[in-house]
């Protein structure tokens, strides 16, 4: 999955904010190893700071054109995070190995949890206390609820809509098809959105499921999440699924849609539009 809010602001206000700028006189700033931590960091109004980011992140583009990129997710390059000597490094919480590691070689890491919508609050939290400017990340989040709060007082009909949230699967057939349960921030924006997971008791966060589960469960709704083109043609052949005799088989395609970060309200927006459609 690739990784693709952030507000840009004016150097002027990036000078007057903080300690990070200071620091970077000294030749230091801030690498970020995950997209949310490097969209949080822009929506605070510090993307000057940043000196180092992975191939995923994308956004904000004319930010993060400039970058110095010190390899993926998966596997950064320690050297060249160790040769920007920033500030801070950030991390997810799927990168301890690599944090720990960074911080064997002096480097100060911070891991930042990305699961729930709690999770993205105390990120933006924790980053702009960080970074000095702790009131504009405390209006962040504020903002970021209260927009979440506004799409939750649309939902439509009185009735949550049943669906297939498809994380991931084949680009070829219906095999491998990867759901995720509650507790995962991707199930609390659908149900804001309007709508329930029907896998929200799966037993993983990130679950493998049969064709065979998903008609037995039948879903009102498909709803891909995908940064690829799979087309969503392949579903016709469960035509016992309510979903599927009811035309409501949707992809969204946007990378951001997998980014724990201030653009969860957009991919809020999104799901909510396809469950209005089925209203009409």
């Amino acid at each position: 999955m690739k990784y693709i809010i952030a507000v840009l602001v004016c150097c002027l206000v990036l000078a007057s904010c903080g300690i990070i700028g200071k620091q970077k006189k000294q030749g230091q700033g801030i690498v970020s190893l995950i997209p949310s931590a490097t969209e949080i960091i822009c929506a605070l109004g510090h993307e000057a700071d940043l000196t180092g980011v992975t191939t995923y992140c994308t956004y904000p583009p004319e930010a993060i054109a400039r970058i110095t990129k010190v390899g993926d997710c998966i596997n950064p390059n320690l050297e060249a995070i160790v040769r920007l000597r920033p500030a801070y490094v950030f991390a997810g919480d799927m990168q301890k190995e690599v944090a720990s590691k960074l911080r064997g070689l002096g480097l100060r890491t911070v891991v930042l949890p990305e699961q729930r919508l709690d999770d993205i609050y105390a990120s933006i939290t924790e980053i702009g206390r960080l970074l000095g400017c702790p009131e504009r990340a405390t209006a962040l989040v504020r903002s970021v609820r209260d927009s979440l709060m506004a799409l939750a007082n649309k939902q439509p009909g009185e009735k949550k809509k049943r669906v297939l949230l498809v994380v991931g699967r084949d680009s070829d057939n219906l095999t491998n098809i990867f759901t995720v349960n509650r507790n995962t921030f991707l199930s609390e924006l659908l149900d804001i959105a309007g709508g329930e997971s029907v896998f929200d008791d799966a037993a993983m966060v990130w679950a493998s499921i049969s064709v065979e589960e998903i008609i037995r469960r039948n879903p009102e709704y498909v709803i891909e999440l995908t940064s690829d083109s799979m087309g969503t043609a392949l579903w016709q052949r469960l035509g016992s699924v309510s979903a599927v005799k009811q035309n409501h088989v949707h992809a969204l395609t946007s990378d951001f849609v997998f980014i724990p970060g201030p653009r969860v309200v957009e991919t809020a927006r999104l799901l909510q539009e396809i469950l209005c459609r089925g209203e009409q």
